[in-house]
């Protein structure tokens, strides 16, 4: 699930404060602003923190369900790829899809990319984009990779030159690549 972490702190407890002679509590003194100092209730950290899981899910939901609205092919990959992007804040993203059995076609559906932009995307060797070593063995397979980050490309060690180009080029500095798959297909 988005933004969840099951292990909840328990909430601060907080010590009443002093009352005076006269039986008010006092206040800041004028040297600090004159306002006096109000702490967060005891429950404050915890009412955020559940109020951020509530909107991950929420969100999380939301997307689901365009995404389960969808009827063909090219728009449920249209659709996972604004919804993958609004998860993750990005701007472009790339959806790469071959059947298991090499028998289909090929699909290339791009987010915030253009034709010629795709066109130089394909002119990366395979193996040094993100996707390539997912798309090259199954995943889920012994030695299949689950996932692949590349958070900084251009510090990355070893980066193909016309991979490190084609990113400058269409402005992305990062890469994250994750294999879809279903149970039937393993």
């Amino acid at each position: 699930m988005a933004g969840i972490d099951s292990t909840v702190p328990a909430p601060a407890h907080t010590v009443a404060p002093a009352t005076s002679a006269s039986g008010t509590v006092p206040t800041a003194p004028a040297a600090t602003g004159g306002a006096p100092h109000h702490p967060d209730p005891p429950g404050a950290l915890l009412q955020d923190r559940l109020a951020g899981w509530v909107s991950d899910l929420t969100t999380l939901h939301e997307l689901t369900e365009r995404l389960n609205r969808t009827s063909r092919l090219d728009t449920a990959l249209t659709e996972l790829l604004r919804a993958g992007a609004a998860l993750v804040g990005a701007r472009r993203g790339l959806v790469v899809l071959e059947p298991d059995d090499g028998l289909g076609p090929d699909t290339t559906v791009g987010l915030g990319l253009g034709r010629a932009d795709l066109g130089h995307i394909e002119t990366v060797p395979r193996d040094a984009m993100p996707y390539g070593a997912l798309l090259d063995t199954a995943a889920g397979l012994p030695g299949g990779a689950g996932e692949v980050v590349c958070p900084d490309l251009f510090a990355e060690e070893g980066l193909d030159a016309r991979h490190r180009e084609v990113a400058a080029r269409l402005g992305y500095a990062a890469g994250y690549a994750l294999p879809l798959s279903t149970e039937a297909a393993g």
